[in-house]
């Protein structure tokens, strides 16, 4: 029987243990098929990351300089759901590098049982740039990915070259919300805070699409 993973919230104290492993690439080429690059993986003291390259398709010099592109992606979309921007993109620009990373708790990635804060992110890009020898990049940011986009500019601008958000996240205040989701997002029943950030983000229990098949076969990220 599974059981769900609650992760230690910022602030709070945790016993360190492993990440929870992402799936392997044949599972999810299984239930996705196979329409990203061929996966590959980044080791760090958090866990293990996958990433996704496209490759330069002309050695023609583009005078635009876009040389090198990484993609970041929102919550419940990992690389998967960049991948038909970056392929028109690649059309555009077929002299450029192109990478999409499969974000903690997405895609392949492992799933570091840590606070997810901005932070952890931000390393994880880091450990990316670095592995790629890539001293800076152009950040492109879809929802969640655009926040993280962000917050990463404003803390690392010499690694980033251009940065563009799409439906970039935002941040909510507190007095956004209800008395009661208040209680509910700063009490210590996760079961109750858990239902309700479903109910805020997605209006209730989450529902798998009948059709989820056929809308990643067309590149649908939701």
């Amino acid at each position: 029987m599974s059981q769900d993973l609650v992760l230690p919230r910022p602030g709070a104290s945790y016993k360190p243990q492993p990440p929870v492993a992402g799936p392997t690439e044949a599972a999810f080429v299984e239930t996705f098929g196979a329409l990203l690059p061929a996966a590959q993986f980044l080791q760090t003291p958090r866990g293990k990351a996958a990433y996704y390259e496209i490759t330069p398709s002309s050695s023609k010099d583009d005078t635009t300089k876009i040389d090198k592109v990484l993609f970041i992606h929102g919550v419940q979309t990992p690389a998967l759901g960049m991948l038909p921007l970056a392929r028109d993109l690649e059309k555009s620009f077929p002299a450029a590098h192109m990478v999409l990373i499969d974000l903690w708790g997405h895609g392949l990635s492992d799933t570091p049982v840590v606070p997810h804060e901005a932070s952890l992110f931000h390393q994880l890009i880091d450990d990316l740039l670095d592995h790629l020898s890539w001293p800076s990049a152009h950040l492109v940011g879809f929802s969640f990915g655009g926040a993280t986009t962000v917050s990463y500019v404003a803390s690392r601008p010499s690694r980033v070259k251009s940065f563009t958000l799409v439906a970039p996240a935002g941040l909510l205040q507190l007095s956004m919300f209800t008395p009661d989701e208040q209680a509910c997002l700063q009490g210590d029943d996760e079961d109750a805070a858990k239902k309700c950030v479903l109910d805020i983000l997605e209006g209730g229990d989450l529902v798998v699409p009948a059709d989820w098949k056929q809308r990643v076969a067309k590149g649908s990220a939701g």
